[in-house]
């Protein structure tokens, strides 16, 4: 929320009020069921969950198909029209309340975005640039060092993310991608970290991340430092040409989004849709989970290296695309998730 809050002091035109009036009336009218919320609740995660309101309105939700609404979360409504009125440091006030026996209140009251500058390099014709440490983006610009394009694109990719950290959890989260006539390009990645993140739903109405739980998991990090995520966003820009082909898009983990960026680079922009149904592969430690109608050759090939393969658990994470060459844009969201493309 002050990352939010903050872009939109530097660089947004309308009333914050406004902005966050679309996320009221959601949260008013109620929320759309999506196949990948439904996929989300399964007997594993319904397991884990420990906490009564986060079950209580899981279950509500299972009781309604694709496509039905549902009430938001108790609570949400009120939670929104504060953060509308007074912004996010009243939003932060009230969270260290709720989260009195997990942190102390001037780890969140004391929360501030950090402005990093962005990383950049070279790559196939095009300039890649993303977040600087902390985030998936230094984790990219060493992939794409090691990348080499003689080899196989996928085993190439295995090889350059092996040896960065084999202990890495699958990022979850959501990606959101825009630009305008102006070419001002705007890419977040965001979300709970996890599936359903901590487990926990505050009787503020959202969802905490599952930051705190990761944050014990590290040694020697303390309750005050901030935890690194995979989070990628992602630009790339054509070298050279002024109206040249621009790409916009980002992952929740940067496994992923290095495949989406080879997909894109790699595709002829009138044929950039296709990158909507490549499938992708997910690595941890010496297991590779591949998502349904994954090429059977490179199956075969992941084999033949000694990875062991299992499927990849549903919900599929899910990015959105922009591409924009010369004055002509097209958006559109991966076929994986329950995203919706505009363009006004």
């Amino acid at each position: 929320m002050a990352g939010l809050f903050y872009a939109h002091a530097k660089y947004g035109v309308l009333p914050w009020k406004t902005l966050v009036e679309p996320s009221i009336n959601t949260a008013k009218f109620g929320i759309v069921v999506t196949e990948s919320l439904l996929d989300a609740i399964n007997d594993k995660t319904m397991n884990v969950v420990q906490d009564e309101n986060l079950k209580h309105w899981l279950d509500t939700v299972t009781t309604v198909s694709v496509g039905h609404i549902v009430k938001a979360p108790k609570g949400l409504i009120n939670t929104l029209n504060m953060i509308s009125s007074q912004g996010p440091n009243e939003f932060y006030k009230r969270m260290s309340q709720e989260l009195a026996s997990t942190l102390k209140p001037d780890d969140i009251t004391g929360y501030k975005p950090i402005n990093l500058p962005v990383l950049k390099q070279n790559f196939m014709n095009y300039t890649v640039m993303t977040s600087n440490n902390g985030t998936g983006g230094s984790i990219l610009m060493k992939v794409l060092s090691k990348f080499n394009s003689t080899y196989d694109e996928n085993v190439s990719l295995l090889n350059s993310f092996k040896g960065l950290d084999d202990n890495w959890e699958k990022n979850s989260g959501l990606q959101v991608s825009t630009t305008d006539v102006f070419d001002l390009y705007v890419t977040i990645t965001s979300g709970l970290g996890s599936v359903f993140g901590s487990r926990v739903l505050t009787n503020s109405g959202y969802i905490l991340n599952n930051d705190v739980e990761l944050s014990y998991k590290h040694m020697g990090m303390n309750r005050t430092e901030r935890v690194s995520s995979l989070h990628l966003p992602l630009v790339a820009v054509e070298i050279g040409k002024i109206c040249g082909r621009r790409l916009v898009s980002g992952s929740a983990d940067v496994r992923d989004g290095a495949q989406i960026l080879l997909s894109m680079l790699k595709t002829d922009p009138q044929k950039i849709v296709s990158v909507n149904t490549v499938p992708r592969f997910h690595l941890k430690n010496n297991v590779i989970e591949i998502e349904n109608h994954f090429p059977k050759q490179i199956e075969e090939l992941f084999v033949s290296l000694g990875y062991n393969i299992s499927d990849a658990s549903l919900p599929y994470p899910t990015s959105n695309i922009v591409q924009k060459l010369e004055d002509k844009s097209i958006a559109f969201s991966d076929s994986r998730g329950s995203g919706q493309s505009y363009t006004i």
